[in-house]
């Protein structure tokens, strides 16, 4: 078994350690230059640090694209979930109906004519990933342990996790009221719309896989909360969405000093700029060059509970 490397003022802990094991046993390479550390050094409570200084280029990982937890690998190992899910896709007329007057509302907001709709036919990876990320714990997939350490504690997880549907007003002014106080500057109306959207998103996924009366309904919304946040597009052209092992445990900024390349066979992270040791790393969960107004820094608020500081927002005006 391999030890974690350690540093000066970063101890990890059993869990730490158990992930750096997990990748090396999967065969995913990581720098010994590098450590996940539970820590409230982290802005996030839990993060990757530089234990030692890291060049520009230098690599701190890679990840095998077998090893990415996404629908096409998941359906391989998961057959049976996959049969199951593709079954109750299959009995479905159409996407449910749900919630027009919150698309509605968000539309007016943004000024827009055109009518947002909840599902395309490339959006149902967050209730297949959940399913799949259930399966593997249920039966013991070389995933589950990673997928066992899987964490998010926010306002919009929350919701999620306690039942509320895109109706219920009190429980979405709550998770509203609390997003406000991280980013005063956001309008309320808008949060609640997002908030809205979000579960309505959710139960129009619930309805096409028929699980709303699942004894598992609560461990099936927390793994769907999971995933939500943990996941990026992995290919543009055909949608495909999944979660990448390690990258998932770095935390966002938009001034990252980490980059992702992918060769067709392996994720690499690597440092963008020279680091110190001690550092933080980073990756940037907003598109690289995209301007953070104001509607993308509240979807990142409600995505991943991250603010935006406002000096980062630019204003309609700037955009001009």
């Amino acid at each position: 078994i391999l030890e974690a490397p350690t540093a000066p003022l970063l101890s990890p802990t059993a869990p730490d350690i158990g992930f750096h094991n997990w990748c090396a046993s999967v065969g995913i390479p990581v720098s010994p230059s590098v450590q996940l550390a539970t820590t409230p050094r982290s802005v996030a409570g839990r993060g990757v640090f530089a234990i030692e200084p890291l060049e520009r280029g230098e690599i701190i990982a890679a990840i095998p694209s077998a090893v990415v937890f996404h629908p096409d690998n998941a359906a391989e190992c998961f057959p049976d979930t996959a049969e199951r899910m593709e079954e109750a896709k299959s009995e479905q007329v159409g996407f449910a109906k749900r919630g027009k007057w919150i698309r509605r509302l968000w539309a007016r907001m943004l000024r827009r004519d055109d009518e947002i709709k909840f599902l395309k036919d490339t959006e149902l990876w967050q209730p297949e990933l959940a399913q799949y990320a259930l399966s593997a714990i249920e039966e013991d997939h070389p995933w589950a342990e990673w997928i066992s350490q899987w964490r998010r504690d926010d306002p919009m997880h929350k919701l999620f996790v306690s039942g509320a549907n895109s109706e219920d007003e009190l429980a979405i002014s709550g998770a509203a009221d609390e997003l406000q106080k991280m980013m005063p500057q956001l309008s309320y109306l808008k949060l609640r719309a997002a908030l809205a959207l979000r579960l309505g998103r959710m139960e129009e996924h619930s309805s096409i896989y028929g699980y709303l009366d699942d004894t598992k309904i609560k461990d099936i919304s927390e793994m769907y909360s999971l995933v939500s946040s943990r996941a990026i597009e992995l290919d543009a052209d055909t949608g495909l969405t999944g979660i990448i092992p390690f990258y998932d445990m770095i935390n966002h900024s938009l001034r990252p000093n980490l980059n992702l390349d992918y060769d067709g066979e392996v994720f690499e992270l690597f440092a963008n700029r020279h680091v110190e040791a001690g550092e933080e790393l980073f990756l940037t969960y907003t598109k690289l060059g995209e301007p953070m107004d104001e509607n993308n820094a509240l979807w990142a608020l409600v995505q991943w509970g991250i603010p935006t500081d406002k000096d980062d927002i630019i204003s309609e005006n700037d955009e001009q």
